[in-house]
């Protein structure tokens, strides 16, 4: 039936044809076609038997591409004035930039009231590094430093203002961010004080002055976090069981003590003749007291005041870290002030830039794993540590919380979820290491297996161990650097 079909089909078609009204009208359209287009007689112009077209078509390309051309290069000189207003100071021609663009812009990157409560933070910080580099600069003083003092005076306005809109969604994240806020003021006023002692009679007026600004926003800023954790304390008598309260303060010490390592690690990198490290083991003294004082309370089933002694530890810890994460980012004007040594150079780049890469301290990265052999899902504890084999103390700093982690049998993206959270700064003394402890569970499946380590931006390492059944040793099995 199909083939009838087709053949059908091929006999309907030869009996298809174009009519005479068909060709006519046809005619008729190509004749008028051909009147309104004539065909050119005249030969294109050839100098030297070349064609313009192929000179023009090049140019006609070039101003297309144009605005591209204008942007780039707007692009260009935006990203280098920018730069180069990074490291301005009050009085400098590019400081209206820094203030007025620069940092606009990279408030648009903080998201969430939170996130812009800390970024608030960041820029107190970054005036008071300003108002210590005015000061330090001795005849850059009077205008300058007024000058460094009114928006340092400014921020914290903002800074208190948006931790209060914190507050009212979220009072322990607005805690925390005035907690933080409150070290920094701390820690700057420290080394100012030490400058008050280093300069002379018309700058140690401007001193004064500002340490004057500080204290009176550090007290505001003290009566803001009692409230706040007043506000904490009731809601946690009221929503959480004993239990709860057992459980919670176990936590916070648990990360309060991972803290606490790493200030004990940087006090102990500070040469002996620093004035900083006498300010620091003294803060430190502090912190161990409060330390002993909650583990008495929590034994005796205290939990209520033990939650409140671990708000003081927090914000004591804050002090002290902030303290040596600060002196240490201190530019060498200021640390030649401070500590009279004229043999320290000059700043080539902003207190806040990164280290140059010729300055950059570039450690011995290993992984290690307590044990050789594993049973399948046997806890296991993983090392990454990072040596310095130089008769230098170096300093290995990151711009947040997160320094190193692990993984097992991937060594690409290991990720920064679950690291380690604590100074974003790390002092290792000469000869010297730092290590960085994690407990994990060894994969299940039996066999050889790889370890990979990494301290972010400073080295990678890796390591072999073997998962078998009924199998253990107790040696201790160092990986070396990728």
């Amino acid at each position: 039936m199909k083939e009838d079909f087709i053949e059908q089909l091929k006999n309907h078609a030869r009996d298809v044809r174009p009519s005479a009204e068909w060709f006519s009208v046809t005619k008729q359209h190509l004749a008028s076609y051909m009147r309104l287009h004539p065909q050119s007689t005249k030969p294109a112009y050839q100098a030297t038997g070349i064609s313009w077209q192929y000179i023009i078509a090049p140019l006609r390309s070039m101003t297309r591409l144009t605005p591209a051309f204008i942007a780039l290069g707007a692009i260009v000189i935006f990203g280098t004035i920018s730069a180069t207003a990074y490291s301005s100071l009050p009085g400098d021609a590019l400081y209206s930039w820094k203030i007025g663009i620069n940092e606009p812009v990279e408030s648009l990157f903080a998201i969430g009231s939170a996130q812009r409560a800390q970024f608030q933070v960041t820029l107190v910080d970054r005036r008071l590094t300003e108002v210590s580099e005015v000061l330090a600069h001795g005849g850059n003083t009077g205008k300058n430093s007024a000058t460094a003092r009114v928006q340092l005076e400014v921020q914290t306005v903002k800074a208190r203002t948006q931790i209060a809109r914190v507050a009212s969604q979220n009072n322990e994240a607005a805690l925390d961010v005035a907690i933080n806020l409150d070290a920094k003021l701390k820690a700057h006023r420290e080394l100012i004080h030490l400058l008050e002692t280093k300069t002379v009679d018309d700058t140690q007026t401007e001193v004064r002055d500002t340490i004057s600004s500080i204290e009176k926003t550090s007290t505001a800023i003290a009566t803001s976090i009692a409230e706040l954790e007043k506000k904490n304390q009731d809601s946690a008598e009221n929503s959480i069981s004993e239990t709860d309260h057992a459980s919670l303060i176990q936590d916070k010490i648990k990360d309060l003590d991972g803290h606490i390592a790493a200030i004990i690690d940087s006090i102990k990198a500070i040469p002996d003749d620093s004035p900083l490290k006498m300010r620091a083991e003294e803060q430190f003294s502090s912190v161990q007291k409060l330390r002993t004082h909650i583990d008495a309370l929590e034994a005796a089933k205290k939990y209520s005041d033990a939650l409140k002694e671990i708000h003081t530890l927090t914000a004591s810890v804050a002090d002290v870290e902030a303290l040596l994460t600060i002196t240490a980012k201190a530019s060498n004007d200021v640390k030649r002030v401070i500590t009279g040594n004229t043999q320290i150079p000059p700043d080539i780049a902003a207190p806040d830039a990164p280290a140059s890469s010729s300055a950059r301290f570039n450690p011995t990265v290993s992984i290690a794993t307590d044990k050789t052999q594993y049973a399948p899902g046997e806890t296991m504890i993983v090392q990454v540590e990072a040596s310095n084999a130089s008769s230098l103390s170096f300093a290995m700093s990151w711009r947040t919380g997160c320094q190193s982690n692990y993984r097992f049998d991937a060594p690409v993206n290991i990720t920064e979820q679950n690291c380690i959270q604590v100074m974003t700064q790390v002092s290792v003394a000469p000869k010297s290491s730092h290590a960085w402890i994690f407990k994990a569970t060894a994969p299940r499946a039996v066999g050889s297996h790889t370890v990979f380590g990494e301290i972010f931006t400073y080295g990678k390492a890796r390591g072999v161990f073997t998962v078998a059944d009924g199998i253990a040793s107790s040696s201790l099995q160092t990986h070396p650097q990728l």
